[in-house]
């Protein structure tokens, strides 16, 4: 949990690593035209993020990699359907992490981000395995005017848009209930998406939500692995190994 009074996460920089979202990502931080299908945030002009830096950012205490549009076809973010955007797409799937982390950080934000639902990440392990983390509005990401800390979220980047609008990102903490285990992917599914022949038989507004950029936190090393020394003791006059 977090609160307004927190400035930022409690990480050690040098366990932080960036998953690469380049290869998934589907719009730019920049729109010229409302509502014509084509260009990049979420369809609305100038009402849009293209003063999000790039490059090594960080923010709420996570360092950041945001993708510059420009050394990637215009692509710097992933946006999925909702509501006022049903026809963005309704999932990204198998997003590669191929490490094992204790922790996640999402920098992420929606429009309509009040709605309660805003999709959710499902993250893959290398067994097989895998689980969900819901996106609940106002709960652990929310609309990007006006940004504001959250019960679950800490603001990350806030400026002002050329529309003259006060707009912000929101950084998640997902606590990894396996870090032992690798992580081989995430998906980032939208509000819209649904399981196989699974039907919404209560349609209530959701989220159009975006992700910008994930770091993940190394597991704190143990002992033996900061010494690449094994560990020696003795049962019954043998040599053994670190338990």
């Amino acid at each position: 949990m977090v609160s307004s009074a927190d400035t930022g996460y409690k990480v050690n920089p040098a366990r932080l690593e960036p998953v690469d979202l380049a290869p998934y990502a589907n719009r730019g931080f920049s729109d010229e035209f409302d509502n014509d299908g084509k260009g990049g945030w979420f369809d609305q002009g100038e009402n849009d993020f293209r003063m999000m830096p790039t490059g090594a950012v960080e923010a709420a205490g996570v360092a950041f990699r945001i993708i510059d549009p420009a050394e990637n076809n215009d692509k710097s973010c992933l946006v999925l359907a909702g509501t006022d955007r049903p026809k963005f797409p309704l999932s990204i799937r198998g997003i590669k992490v191929n490490r094992k982390f204790s922790r996640l950080y999402f920098l992420h934000t929606a429009a309509w981000g009040g709605a309660a639902d805003a999709g959710r990440y499902r993250i893959n392990y290398a067994d097989g395995r895998s689980v969900d983390l819901p996106l609940v509005g106002n709960r652990n990401i929310g609309d990007w005017w006006n940004a504001s800390p959250l019960p679950e979220a800490l603001v990350g980047i806030y400026r002002k848009n050329p529309a003259g609008n006060n707009i912000g990102t929101y950084i998640a903490e997902w606590e990894n209930p396996r870090p032992e285990t690798e992580i081989a992917s995430f998906d980032f599914l939208s509000p819209l998406f649904r399981e196989g022949t699974e039907i919404n038989w209560r349609p209530d507004t959701t989220a159009v939500p975006i992700l910008i950029a994930v770091t993940g936190e190394r597991a704190h090393p143990k002992a033996w692995e900061l010494t690449g020394a094994a560990c020696l003791g003795f049962s019954g006059g043998k040599e053994t190994g670190c338990p």
